[in-house]
């Protein structure tokens, strides 16, 4: 009698020990995991040259690159990025709204790095007193940076005297003169200004390089309606954000199929599209 109560007695503490395992089995389950603060994704990221990135919805990110420790006047940075808020604040108050968005500050002695996002191109060529033109692509547009280097080129040839030019200003010539496909012997020939006169407009189109075999189109084989343009002379990188470079022309610089860069010599034409 006595060792059945005694068995009896033990079967209920292991079922009570079971018990109270499980509730603190589901206890631990049911609590969050303390892994300390989370960490904030960092919009700037390994980007070490201004970069302007295009993004579908039309708003536009600039991570701006600046190296203040390397240059011939002294900045004190201390105060930068105070700075900045304020004049994004005092140009969002007069603007009536968020127009500009302080995303992200970095500086790595003395060099800054500045995200900051904008609701539209338009906004950021008021901030930034730019004058970058953003559209569907437009042939007629395209067309015209060719016909305004053309004209450029033609004022130029009429008061060159090449008798007077040093060889390292000819070479320099020479280099202009190739990227809109002539040569100081078209100037001595009066070729520029014939071609002038005679306003051949099938000669007078823009060409392109195609981002992905590298091959020549002019702007009229270009007919697909989902095309982006951006025209710009403003030095930088474009980076198209969930997208992809197709064509760009002379003034651009293949990074990768999402990059290109801008020297800021001539007007840059870059054809883009998004992922959608």
């Amino acid at each position: 009698m006595i060792n059945s109560i005694k068995t009896k007695s033990y079967t209920k503490y292991i079922c009570l020990v079971l018990i109270m395992t499980l509730i603190m089995g589901l206890t631990a389950c049911g609590k969050k995991k303390d892994d300390g603060p989370v960490e904030k994704i960092s919009v700037i990221g390994d980007v070490n040259e201004t970069t302007l990135k295009l993004n579908a919805n039309g708003s536009v990110i600039e991570i701006a690159c600046e190296d203040f420790a390397h240059t011939e006047a002294a900045i004190d940075t201390s105060t930068l990025e105070e700075f900045i808020k304020s004049e994004i604040d005092k140009y969002n108050a007069e603007a009536g709204g968020n127009k500009i968005t302080f995303l992200e500050y970095q500086n790595d002695d003395n060099f800054v790095r500045t995200a900051i996002q904008y609701i539209d191109i338009d906004t950021y060529n008021s901030f930034n007193l730019m004058e970058l033109a953003m559209s569907e692509f437009n042939k007629e547009a395209a067309d015209k940076i060719v016909e305004d280097e053309q004209a450029s080129l033609t004022d130029a040839a009429k008061s060159i005297d090449m008798e007077e030019m040093s060889e390292e200003e000819k070479a320099e010539l020479e280099e202009e003169l190739a990227g809109a496909g002539y040569n100081l012997e078209d100037i001595e020939s009066g070729l520029l200004d014939e071609t002038a006169s005679e306003g051949d407009a099938d000669e007078l189109v823009a060409t392109f390089t195609d981002a992905s075999t590298g091959s020549v189109v002019k702007s009229d084989e270009i007919t697909d309606s989902s095309y982006m343009m951006i025209i710009t002379d403003e030095p930088m990188n474009y980076y198209i954000n969930g997208g992809k470079i197709v064509y760009y022309n002379k003034n651009c610089e293949l990074v990768n199929e999402t990059t290109v860069k801008v020297s800021g010599e001539g007007k840059a034409v870059i054809v883009y599209t998004f992922n959608f």
